[in-house]
């Protein structure tokens, strides 16, 4: 229900969350060509070869969610400040008590992004006279031949019973946030990457996995 700037919620759910995640990249360029005189022309070529990569297989994707609360404002939007909007209402202690909270799922994606292109140059210049008048004509070629390839393997993990209260830091609230409400570091991104190999295939969602991983792969070749 509304009443003026405030919303009042008769049903919340939350999902806290934390990522962690290092990208590494290799480029490789190589270029080779020359300048060649014959006469009066003159020839300019070279072949370049470009290769990038872009692994980020090294991260992983933690939510944890509450249980799900019902009741009349159970959860109360005041947006008198719209720049600084304030949470209240009866359920909030619960949302702000780590044991409300278990793991949802937990990700870990295994993707590479690779970058190859070949390049071609050739160029004519020959220097005549016409009538009284140097000429100088110029002729040329360019081609690139391009290949984008992203091969996405996202593995997402369910296991009942691991509880929130146990990937928490002490002293997890963040200083000198601006919102009216406290904010904290829920989960830690280092507690939380000791879950990385300990999952069995059991615990895979094959469908969101399959899904996921499929829909991010794909194969772009450019001819210029």
């Amino acid at each position: 229900s509304v009443d003026g700037n405030l919303y009042n919620f008769n049903f919340a759910e939350a999902d806290v969350e934390v990522r962690q995640r290092e990208e590494t990249r290799k480029i490789q360029t190589y270029a080779l060509g020359g300048k060649t005189f014959a006469g009066n022309w003159t020839v300019d070529y070279e072949v370049s070869y470009a290769y990038a990569e872009e692994d980020d297989s090294n991260n992983h994707d933690v939510a944890f969610r509450s249980d799900d609360m019902e009741g009349d404002g159970i959860v109360v939007w005041d947006n008198s400040d719209p720049q600084k909007p304030k949470l209240s209402g009866t359920g909030i202690d619960f949302l702000y008590d780590p044991a409300s909270y278990e793991m949802d799922a937990y990700e870990q994606e295994f993707t590479v992004n690779e970058d190859t292109e070949w390049a071609y140059k050739l160029d004519l210049t020959n220097d005549t006279v016409l009538g009284n008048t140097p000429v100088t004509w110029k002729m040329g070629v360019k081609v690139r031949d391009r290949e984008k390839v992203r091969d996405e393997n996202l593995f997402i993990w369910e296991r009942d019973d691991v509880a929130l209260t146990d990937y928490i830091n002490a002293n997890s609230q963040i200083s000198g946030w601006r919102m009216n409400n406290p904010m904290f570091e829920w989960p830690s991104a280092g507690l939380t990457r000791a879950l990385r190999g300990t999952f069995t295939a059991d615990e895979l969602d094959e469908d969101g996995t399959n899904f996921d991983s499929l829909a991010g792969d794909y194969t772009i070749d450019e001819m210029i």
